[in-house]
């Protein structure tokens, strides 16, 4: 995309930062959260700290709400811990989870900066992971329950939801975020957990659309972050330089993945 003028941004443009739950709220014992499989994965990156404490939000949350407000933020999208709202097998809500988030969303909303809430990024509590987890397509009714909670608890005040965060890095770094524990072939077995995280999606969308009002919903697909990608994204960017940054980003984060699906459906490897 090219300008010929500066741009524009609109009246109401969304100003704000993000986060993740397990990387800012600590607090992974308190209140009756439940273990998930990112705390696990945490405390093999020594001698990285783990996310046991991580920024203390959980304690400190009106202090960070502040914080944001000071620095103008129109908008502060988070996600929400699965263990904390659904920790145990038998799908009970846990009140002090929800108690928490309605707190934060209510802060958020006193200080003029919309919620913008992701459901699901990497935190899948260890109880689904022992059921199967994600190669479970039982997962799919687990993951329905927890969105539909949320909906129910929080859709009266945020609009705007994210389904699940970067799936396509899920897949494609599996080993890495530990989604591939359990899998005989990674190769095979991580197409089937794409489609069933597709099925997820499909319900948390519907879900959204059935009982949030005015509620919008999407994906988080993994996007650009690197210099070079910065570069190829500038409006100056006519150059041959400028063109083949675009098309290695295109094909890294479309076409590979695509393929790569398309390839596992098809029951042949592509590299």
């Amino acid at each position: 995309m090219y300008y010929n003028h500066p741009p524009k941004f609109p009246e109401g443009f969304l100003w704000g930062a993000s986060s993740a739950a397990w990387q800012v709220e600590g607090a992974t014992k308190e209140d009756g959260r439940a273990v998930s499989v990112i705390d696990l994965n945490s405390q093999t990156k020594k001698p990285f700290a783990d996310n046991s404490v991580a920024s203390d939000h959980y304690h400190h949350y009106k202090e960070d709400v502040a914080l944001m407000a000071e620095c103008g933020f129109t908008s502060y999208r988070f996600s929400l811990a699965w263990p904390r709202i659904i920790p145990t097998a038998d799908g009970k809500v846990n009140e002090k989870g929800i108690a928490f988030y309605n707190a934060l969303i209510d802060e958020l909303v006193a200080h003029g900066i919309t919620p913008i809430v992701t459901l699901y990024h990497y935190d899948l509590p260890v109880w689904v992971d022992e059921l199967g987890g994600w190669k479970n397509r039982d997962t799919i009714g687990y993951f329905e329950h927890y969105c539909r909670t949320c909906f129910a608890a929080f859709g009266d005040r945020v609009k705007y939801w994210l389904s699940i965060n970067e799936q396509n890095m899920q897949i494609v770094y599996g080993d890495w975020l530990g989604v591939s524990k359990g899998c005989e072939d990674w190769f095979r077995d991580k197409w089937k957990i794409n489609h069933i995280m597709n099925l997820c999606h499909a319900k948390a969308v519907l879900a959204c659309h059935e009982l949030v009002e005015g509620g919008k919903i999407g994906p988080v697909p993994h996007g650009a972050h690197l210099p070079g990608d910065l570069q190829a994204a500038r409006p100056d960017r006519r150059d041959e330089h400028g063109r083949v940054h675009r098309k290695n980003l295109e094909r890294h984060l479309c076409v590979w993945y695509l393929q790569q699906f398309r390839a596992a459906l098809l029951g042949r490897k592509r590299h």
